[in-house]
């Protein structure tokens, strides 16, 4: 099988759901919160896992189970299980999420389950059936293409490394970018891997490293048939195999990683093949992850998970990655000697203005 037909085998992009009939499944009662503005409910990784085994019945004000990312602070006043997805550089916080689905590379009891961004990126562009063949092109179109480009819109919060690798990098040969920041080619792209497709290589730079935080964007290059130049977690060669990617996290300097990438701009064979590489190690996710084992893992904090957050003080619930204490609640409780009562006030305070924000909202 290519790639793009493994990764559809082990997230179920292929056949029929294998469970039992429809009539035999139970409904569960589900709701979606504080995820990103373009996601659907309907269609995403975790929906179609949890259809393995449910009916689902959307239901936010009595849901058995709340899924959550951290674009907001909802799920929070929920008393049933909560399940956080995280897909940015952000360490799960147990105190305030029964259950946790994220990048990190860690063993919690029952509650923590690894599937880094780009397996649930790859799910979503995969799943509308677009970019199927791009890596598919014969070895001459593969070879008479653009020299390489990035695709980013945050230039704010983020490390130099991405800065730095573009400018580096174009006193080569022009790297074009097609994103709102640093754009040179006129505007942004539209289709970010069908405009990456049109090059030899892409420049993957995550907004920060971190070990097992792997995005969507290394995803995204491998997709368009582009050879990534990545950069962020340290440990990428164990999700991706390190043939079929430049990880400029093992070169000393940006010139000495330029160096090579000269000598696969110009030696075609070479280039080939590390572009004909497989990107997956044998053929699998780390960890073995497929779409089963993220049903399994479903399953069971659904029917025999426990409820472990703590409501009891602020603090512990949400660290300021997630929710954070505004600060009219943390210095309108100043005056307040007692620190127990000071806390609890403040837990109070907070409570109401975040509350207000998201009724504003």
């Amino acid at each position: 099988m290519n790639f793009y037909e493994v990764f559809e085998s082990k997230l179920g992009l292929k056949g029929d759901i294998p469970s039992q009939s429809k009539a035999l499944k139970r409904e569960l009662r589900v709701a979606f919160v504080d995820f990103w503005e373009t996601f659907d409910k309907e269609r995403n990784l975790i929906a179609h896992a949890l259809r393995y085994n449910y009916e689902l019945v959307y239901d936010e004000s009595n849901p058995e189970v709340v899924f959550c990312s951290v674009f907001g602070s909802r799920a929070l006043e929920y008393k049933c299980k909560r399940v956080i997805y995280i897909g940015e550089n952000i360490c799960p916080n147990f105190n305030a999420y029964d259950y946790a689905l994220s990048f990190e590379h860690l063993s919690y009891m029952d509650r923590h389950l690894r599937m880094p961004h780009y397996i649930w990126q790859g799910f979503e562009d995969l799943s509308r059936n677009k970019y199927s063949t791009l890596r598919l092109r014969d070895d001459k179109t593969m070879l008479n293409r653009k020299f390489c480009n990035i695709v980013f819109s945050n230039d704010f919060n983020m490390e130099s490394m991405r800065l730095d690798t573009l400018r580096g990098f174009s006193q080569y040969k022009q790297v074009d970018s097609g994103g709102r920041a640093a754009n040179n080619i006129g505007g942004p792209v539209k289709d970010k891997i069908a405009f990456q497709s049109e090059y030899k290589f892409s420049l993957a730079i995550e907004n920060s490293s971190h070990k097992g935080y792997v995005t969507e964007k290394i995803m995204d290059a491998f997709l368009a048939g582009s050879v990534p130049v990545y950069w962020g977690a340290s440990d990428a060669r164990l999700d991706f195999n390190q043939e079929s990617f430049i990880n400029l996290n093992d070169f000393a300097n940006l010139e000495s990683a330029l160096e090579y990438i000269k000598k696969l701009d110009s030696d075609d064979s070479l280039y080939l093949k590390m572009l004909r590489s497989s990107p997956l190690n044998n053929g699998k996710f780390e960890g073995d992850f497929d779409i089963e084992k993220l049903a399994s893992f479903l399953k069971h904090l659904i029917e025999e998970g426990e409820i472990y957050h703590k409501d009891k003080h602020f603090g512990r619930d949400a660290n300021s990655n997630y929710l954070g204490i505004p600060k009219l609640a943390k210095y309108g409780t100043f005056f307040i000697i007692n620190k127990a009562k000071r806390r609890e006030a403040r837990y109070r305070l907070a409570q109401k203005i975040i509350k207000r924000r998201n009724k504003q909202g």
